[in-house]
């Protein structure tokens, strides 16, 4: 993975070898917001006001699934996120489908990933596919959604990032409209969100970007090599949960990214108010 692509790899919308077990995003990385780096559980888009507006617009999006074309489907998720993004004074966020994609691009063991180079949000496109959703794979992908969605305001905002020296995003690759949109909003160092948006800066692109790095060459590993301990030998085998073991730990270091712990504490607080 790129340093200028994110991506979030559990999810109970995975069943697919490839990708990660379809238990992980509900059970084990649901309500793991301990590690969370964020200024506060309402800041930006995490606002109640937002989460609670999202809510209502996704699972009205998502009550015509059945019926929807693909593209409809993509269409119906674009309008609630171009509120979101609206609302927040973010760049828009277009969502593709990997089938979109050469296909030394599409996504492997990731859900849905931000490509902060073209500025837009990729998913899966087996998730589009799906006949139907389940009360719990609508909340899932929701979620998943939402998670991107955060990765693209952690980066407006790394862009925003100026110092008294200047402007602070070497390494960060981005559309010149973006770039020309955070210069006019800059960010004070000084401020939550600024000291926020100079600590994923680090670790993604500065002194933290190798080890960063090191962990998603593990973690795809990791989870490759569980899918196929898993197709040889069974999920209930000592093999599988010994390699099971091996991921989960690798997803932990993942999951502890200030970047990850922020937007993963976004996709829960989705997750979690689904069903008020």
């Amino acid at each position: 993975m790129s340093s200028d692509v994110k991506g979030i790899w559990p999810g109970n919308l995975d069943t697919n070898v490839g990708n990660a077990p379809d238990d992980i995003w509900m059970s084990e990385v649901a309500g793991k917001s301990k590690k969370d780096a964020s200024v506060s559980p309402n800041d930006g888009i995490m606002k109640d006001a937002t989460v609670q507006k999202y809510i209502k617009g996704m699972k009205e999006a998502f009550g015509t699934w059945k019926t929807d074309t693909i593209a409809g489907r993509i269409a119906h998720a674009q309008a609630v996120i171009d509120g979101v993004t609206t609302e927040a004074k973010l760049p828009s966020l277009p969502i593709i489908s990997d089938a979109d994609l050469d296909p030394r691009s599409k996504l492997t063991i990731e859900n849905a990933v931000f490509d902060s180079r073209n500025w837009r949000m990729i998913v899966r496109a087996d998730l589009l596919a799906r006949p139907s959703l389940s009360a719990a794979d609508a909340a899932s992908l929701a979620g998943t959604i939402f998670h991107e969605t955060r990765h693209s305001e952690q980066e407006f905002n790394i862009l925003r990032y100026v110092e008294p020296s200047g402007w602070r995003y070497g390494g960060i690759t981005a559309p010149a409209s973006v770039v020309k949109l955070a210069r006019a909003n800059p960010l004070s160092s000084d401020s939550a969100i600024g000291i926020q948006a100079k600590t994923m800066y680090e670790n993604m692109y500065g002194l933290g970007s190798a080890r960063r790095t090191q962990i998603l060459r593990e973690l795809s590993s990791s989870t490759q090599g569980y899918n196929q301990t898993v197709q040889r030998y069974g999920a209930a085998s000592s093999q599988a949960m010994f390699s099971r073991s091996t991921m989960m730990s690798s997803h932990d270091a993942y999951q502890a990214f200030p970047e990850e712990s922020d937007a993963f504490s976004a996709g829960n607080k989705i997750i979690n108010q689904w069903k008020r």
